[in-house]
C-alpha cells in the first residue's frame, strides 16, 4: 500500500568560488533524525515526474528500513511515498530513468545485477522485466548512465579506505535480450559515471591512493571507449580546497551547460561544478550533509537535488536527507 508522509526539503548554500575558496557556514538540515524517511544508505537520486527517487526508504507503516526499495519525494507537495518495493534480497544503489521515462534501471552492487523495470503510462514501475547479471569480482554495478548505443555504462569498485590501481571497473551493459555485458576498463576505484549531453564522451570518477580524479573517454560507435583524458585532479596540492580524506561519489552532467557536478563526500560536504573542457572548478555548492552520495537535476536544469546521510552521521548510522537548490 502506498502511504504518504510529509517531507521538508533542506536548503543548499551556493558559493561562487575559485578552486581555493573555502565553504561558508553550512545550512542546518531541515530533516530531523527522528523523521525516519530514508535510511543511511540513501543513494540513486534521479528525477521523475516531479519527484526525486532514492533508495533505502523506511516503510511508511512498519518504519522498517528497505534497502531493496525506492522512495519518491514529490518536490512541490513535499510528500514522500513508497515508489517501488524491490527484490527482498537486493541492496540497491544507483538509479536511472531512461528511454524517455519508460524504464527505471536499478543497480545492485552486492548481487552484481542491473534490474530493468518498465514504467507504465500512469507512472508506476512494474517488477523487473529483466535482471542482467554482471560477472564482476568487485562492487559492480554501483552507478549507471543514461542509454547510449542500445545499452548503458556502469561503474563500481572495491571500496576500501585507500583506493588502489585496479580497484575499479567500467562495463557496457546492452539492454537487449540475451546480450552479454562487456568489461571495458580497469581503473582505480570508480564510482560516479555520466555521459556528456551528446553521448560522445563518458566521464568517470577515480580514486587511487586518496587522489580523486575525473577521467574522460571518447565513446566509439561500437560502445567501446578510447582516448582517456584527465579532466580534473582534486589532489590538495593542485586544488587547495580539497583534502585527502574526502572522496567523490555521484556524478551528473548538467542538461543545459554540459558541466560536471560531482558529490564531494567523506567530509567533502559539497557538490563541485567542473567545466569539462578546461577542468576548471566553476563553483562549490555547500550541502547540509557531510557525505552527499548522489545528485540529479530538474529537466530544465534550474534545480539541483542532492541526497546523503544527514549531518555528520558515521557510515551506516543515522538517516538519509535530501537537499534542493536553485541554480
Amino acid at each position: 500500500m502506498l502511504s504518504t508522509i510529509y517531507y521538508l526539503l533542506g536548503a543548499l548554500t551556493l558559493i561562487k568560488s575559485s578552486a581555493s575558496a573555502q565553504l561558508d557556514t553550512l545550512p542546518t538540515p531541515v530533516v530531523k533524525a527522528d523523521q525516519k524517511l530514508f535510511g543511511p544508505f540513501i543513494e540513486g537520486a534521479t528525477f521523475f515526474n516531479g519527484s526525486i527517487l532514492a533508495v533505502d526508504p523506511f516503510d511508511p507503516t512498519s518504519k522498517a528500513e528497505l534497502k531493496n526499495s525506492i522512495g519518491a519525494v514529490d518536490i512541490k507537495a513535499g510528500a514522500t511515498r513508497l515508489f517501488l518495493r524491490g527484490d527482498p534480497q537486493a541492496q540497491l544503489n544507483g538509479l536511472r530513468i531512461v528511454d524517455g521515462g519508460t524504464k527505471l534501471l536499478a543497480a545492485d552492487p552486492a548481487k552484481h545485477v542491473l534490474f530493468v523495470h518498465q514504467i507504465t503510462s500512469d507512472g508506476v514501475a512494474a517488477q523487473p522485466s529483466s535482471v542482467i547479471s554482471i560477472p564482476s569480482s568487485v562492487g559492480v554495478p554501483n552507478d549507471v548512465t543514461d542509454t547510449a548505443g542500445g545499452g548503458v555504462y556502469v561503474s563500481g569498485g572495491k571500496f576500501q579506505p585507500v583506493g588502489a590501481a585496479k580497484d575499479g571497473e567500467v562495463w557496457f551493459v546492452p539492454l537487449a535480450d540475451r546480450a552479454q555485458p562487456v568489461k571495458l576498463l580497469t581503473l582505480g576505484r570508480t564510482n560516479g559515471i555520466a555521459l556528456s549531453k551528446d553521448k560522445k564522451t563518458l566521464f568517470v570518477t577515480e580514486n587511487v591512493a586518496q587522489r580523486n580524479k575525473i577521467q574522460s573517454f571518447q565513446v566509439q560507435t561500437d560502445g567501446s571507449l578510447e582516448n582517456q583524458k584527465l579532466v580534473v585532479d582534486f589532489d590538495p596540492a593542485i586544488n587547495k580546497g580539497f583534502t585527502a580524506d574526502s572522496d567523490l561519489d555521484g556524478l551528473r552532467v548538467h542538461p543545459v551547460s554540459g558541466n560536471l557536478f560531482v558529490a564531494h563526500t567523506g567530509n567533502g560536504k559539497s557538490v563541485v561544478e567542473v567545466n569539462p573542457t578546461d577542468g576548471k572548478i566553476v563553483r562549490t555548492i555547500g550541502v547540509s550533509m557531510n557525505n552527499p552520495t548522489n545528485l540529479d537535476f530538474s529537466p530544465a536544469g534550474d534545480k539541483l537535488f542532492v541526497v546523503g546521510r544527514c549531518g555528520n552521521a558515521a557510515f551506516g548510522q543515522g538517516n538519509g536527507c535530501l537537499d534542493v537548490a536553485s541554480l
